[in-house]
């Protein structure tokens, strides 16, 4: 089997750890794998390093971008349509918006006998103004006619498909995204990260970690730890990640006083350390995917608050390993963070609670998973 995986870009996210996780996984299986994106200013990993450490032949696709370029749009779907040709692989696997629409069209016009389309997330709302998601919505429908298979992340995004009218449910796969859980199994120091920034380890620390982009919500987090410490003064707070809202959320926690309070920490790669660091998670996102990283901190036996958005509420079951909360709302936040920041024992039980659930998404069951859905289609 062959199967070329096509993505937007490789920027720094976790549809893009997604993507070059599955990619080594499905090598290690014994499946030819190549892949292809367009140009990335900050990638997850340097697609060329990428390529020869995992003898993965890799594809520059010049002229795929994000935004909508008529010019460069045309130019793209013919780079890939070469690349089809050339490669002639038995499956297409496309993942993000652009490449889904532009590779899934081109797949079916190469003669490629199946092809799979994983939108990583909710894309129909938070992103876009109403005509533009509208838009991406027509574009959609249009895309299905051209694909085999579409894998939605949680039940609620197959939902969302069926209800939006883009495919019937046959068309539709939930294959839930998963991490290593070993790695958050097996973290030995967990003051690391603290005394890396002098936090004392008698006080309450909450974290965020994700791209500092509007989508993810992080200044309704910083809200939320304004009314976290007027009750709880012993607490603090770090944001892991970077994004061009650094600036003005540096910013602004200058401005409402608790900077003295907030650590910003940018782009780190010890996730497992700073989330065994923490006392809590908190996600504030207007719209997420599966939100791997709540997965991540509850392998880590740490409760969650999270938006009821996305897969979110599927995720972490609300009660039970920590709190769901309406997003945008950064009461609600502050609620749920001290009504298990000043219970000690629902502290503890959620945080067990959160591990017994993250086993289920173990990425070993994504990968099989995947190889079963290509399987079947061919």
């Amino acid at each position: 089997m062959k199967v070329l995986h096509l993505i937007t870009r490789l920027d720094r996210g976790g549809s893009v750890k997604i993507f070059l996780n599955l990619i080594k996984a499905l090598k290690a299986n014994s499946i030819e794998v190549v892949m292809a994106s367009g140009p990335s200013i900050l990638p997850e990993e340097d697609p060329e390093v990428f390529s020869r450490a995992n003898e993965v032949k890799f594809y520059l696709v010049p002229n795929l971008v994000r935004d909508i370029n008529p010019v460069k749009d045309i130019k793209a779907f013919f780079e890939i349509l070469f690349i089809l040709r050339s490669e002639k692989p038995d499956v297409l696997h496309t993942h993000t918006s652009k490449a889904g629409f532009l590779g899934r069209i081109a797949g079916k016009l190469s003669g490629v006998r199946a092809v799979v389309h994983t939108p990583h997330g909710h894309v129909f709302y938070g992103y876009f103004n109403r005509i533009l998601s509208y838009v991406f919505l027509l574009l959609e429908r249009l895309a299905t006619i051209f694909t085999d298979k579409i894998i939605a992340l949680t039940e609620r995004e197959r939902q969302e498909y069926i209800r939006f009218r883009i495919a019937g449910g046959e068309k539709i796969q939930t294959i839930h995204n998963g991490i290593h859980i070993e790695r958050f199994l097996s973290v030995s120091d967990k003051k690391k990260v603290r005394e890396e920034l002098g936090i004392n380890p008698s006080l309450a620390l909450i974290g965020w970690v994700g791209r500092l982009v509007d989508v993810k919500g992080c200044e309704y987090f910083i809200d939320a730890a304004v009314f976290i410490k007027t009750r709880f003064r012993d607490s603090v707070f770090i944001i892991a990640g970077d994004g061009p809202l650094r600036d003005f959320l540096e910013k602004k926690t200058e401005a409402i006083g608790i900077l003295d309070s907030v650590y910003f920490l940018g782009y780190r790669t010890d996730i497992p350390d700073i989330i065994a660091s923490i006392d809590l998670l908190v996600i504030s996102s207007l719209n997420e995917g599966l939100g791997l990283v709540a997965i991540e901190a509850m392998a880590s036996a740490r409760p969650v608050v999270a938006t009821n958005v996305g897969g979110l509420p599927e995720v972490v079951i609300d009660g039970k390993c920590g709190f769901i909360v309406p997003p945008g709302n950064p009461q609600s936040i502050a609620d749920a963070v001290l009504k298990i920041l000043t219970d000690h024992h629902l502290k503890e039980k959620m945080g067990i609670e959160a591990r017994e659930r993250a086993q289920i998404f173990d990425f070993k069951n994504t990968v099989k998973e995947t190889i079963t859905l290509y399987k079947g289609l061919l």
